[in-house]
């Protein structure tokens, strides 16, 4: 575990701001792409977003577990792999539980970061009461949408893919025009 870390930080070190620019760039335009699919094609995708999400998840889990058997670059990559592969069988699987947890997760990081932005958490909300209140709407959102499974995830992946949308625009348009524009603008924006 010792040698991994002392690799990575290694490698990191030789990384320039530059090419951490160029990366955080091309990273800002894929998640442009899969923001405006869900806004667009939310209720289309959700078994691939679902299956997706569960594939990360058996992805990182088999990382770790590669790593804790500390067996070598090998043995990450298929553990990984496999797990990856279970995730997302698993997830597309148990649709109703994916579904619960995609549009809950979709409505808490949403509500998350409006309050985050018009909120300045530091100044006026404790960062708690924002967590709480952003997983009380998730869960709520996922309770819904076992109910009313079709307009609810209408309303929350188009409303999401929107925001988050916008926000990348903005990300990318300050970028290449040396400006910056707060949240409240992106949405009046939109």
């Amino acid at each position: 575990m010792h040698t991994i870390l002392q690799y990575l930080t290694s490698e990191l070190t030789e990384i320039t701001q530059e090419t951490l620019n160029v990366l955080g760039g091309i990273v800002i335009g894929f998640m442009l792409i899969f923001m405006l699919l869900t806004c667009f094609f939310g209720f289309r995708m959700k078994k691939i977003w679902i299956s997706a999400a569960g594939a990360l998840v058996g992805f990182t889990l088999g990382a770790v577990i590669g790593i804790l058997i500390d067996r070598g670059t090998a043995l990450i990559v298929i553990c990984s792999l496999a797990l990856a592969i279970i995730g997302g069988v698993i997830a597309f699987k148990l649709y109703r539980v994916g579904m619960f947890i995609w549009t809950g997760a979709l409505a808490f990081s949403m509500v998350y970061e409006l309050l985050a932005r018009f909120f300045n958490i530091r100044e006026m909300l404790p960062a708690i009461l924002v967590t709480v209140v952003s997983l009380g709407v998730g869960i709520l959102v996922g309770i819904l949408t076992l109910k009313f499974m079709r307009p609810v995830t209408i309303l929350v992946t188009s409303i999401s893919g929107g925001l988050s949308s916008g926000i990348y625009l903005i990300a990318i348009g300050s970028s290449l025009f040396d400006y910056s524009i707060d949240t409240p603008a992106a949405l009046f924006a939109l």
